[in-house]
């Protein structure tokens, strides 16, 4: 069993799936695009591909990744090699 693993993975899916994905869907994006409409669905859709996953959700999970598996001994650190490994992702 690697726990490691499994803490990033309740983590990230409790706090950031279940808590501010739930806020942006239901609060937030509600407010711009309301209803169930296949325009407003639409809309909500590309701004999560667009907007919120490339700007809050990969972000969060490879901070949250290094954090909870990585040997960083400073925040300044840990965010960098993140973004590093984000970037490195994005890119090759």
């Amino acid at each position: 069993l690697d726990s490691r693993g499994l803490a990033v993975f309740l983590t990230f899916g409790g706090l950031y799936q279940g808590g501010f994905q739930y806020v942006l869907w239901n609060v937030v994006f509600e407010r711009i695009w309301p209803g169930s409409s296949v325009r407003a669905n639409l809309m909500k859709l590309a701004a999560t591909n667009l907007i919120s996953d490339p700007v809050f959700f990969f972000p969060t999970f490879y901070i949250l990744k290094e954090a909870l598996t990585g040997n960083c001994t400073s925040i300044q650190e840990l965010v960098t090699t993140a973004f590093g490994r984000y970037r490195k992702n994005c890119y090759t």
